[in-house]
């Protein structure tokens, strides 16, 4: 009889002390659950005020940006030139060299013009000749302005604002950036033809829209 008192005392003493660990683990395991809840809350509220700032940060540059980019245009020297005949070839930015050989170039078909016996149809090809080049200046000297001015703008925009795009703007941001401006070097020194004004067909329109939708989804808006 004693025994079996003493056996049984020992096992509720026993299942006592297993449910006293259970219930310990079972708080333990609702602590920790609480602590990573509290944890991944944290996260995602240094994430929040994170992207807020970079919002707030990138918001007016990206702005200036889309506003500077637009003005570039998307054709080159070339582009006019490529429909003239013996033209001169941009490149390099030497905007006044070709205007100057167009120049040269009006200059003598103005004095064939002045020699006798010429035919009707030589006349016209010269006349057409000389039409096409002063048109050609006019553009020529049209996107020497535009690029001259879209140019100062960005170096001075890259300026003021390299700093804060390195540290908050995006990496798909940073590399069309870095596309962007292969893309104008290629076309303005390089003398590279960017292609016809249809965005879909054009190197430069291509890459600014590029540029915008990056800059765009970086900020959230698509």
């Amino acid at each position: 009889m004693f025994r079996g008192r003493r056996r049984s005392v020992v096992m509720r003493g026993w299942l006592g002390m297993n449910n006293k660990g259970v219930l310990d683990e079972k708080m333990n395991v609702s602590r920790a659950v609480k602590m990573i809840g509290e944890a991944i809350k944290g996260i995602g509220e240094i994430r929040k005020k994170h992207y807020e700032r970079k919002r707030e940060e990138l918001k007016d540059i990206y702005e200036k940006l889309v506003c500077i980019t637009d003005l570039y245009p998307n054709s080159s020297p070339n582009n006019i030139l490529g429909e003239i005949e013996y033209a001169p070839y941009y490149r390099l930015e030497h905007f006044d060299s070709v205007l100057k050989i167009l120049d040269y170039q009006i200059e003598d078909y103005k004095e064939q013009l002045n020699i006798d016996n010429f035919t009707y149809e030589r006349k016209n090809n010269i006349d057409m000749q000389i039409l096409n080049r002063e048109y050609a200046k006019e553009k020529i000297i049209e996107i020497k302005k535009e690029y001259q001015n879209a140019k100062a703008k960005y170096e001075k925009f890259c300026k003021l604002n390299k700093g804060k795009i390195e540290l908050w703007a995006g990496q798909n941001v940073k590399n069309c950036l870095v596309e962007f401006e292969v893309i104008i070097h290629n076309v303005f020194v390089v003398g590279l033809n960017p292609g016809e004004d249809e965005p879909v067909n054009n190197l430069i329109e291509r890459a600014k829209y590029k540029l915008i939708g990056s800059m765009r989804k970086d900020m959230g808006s698509i």
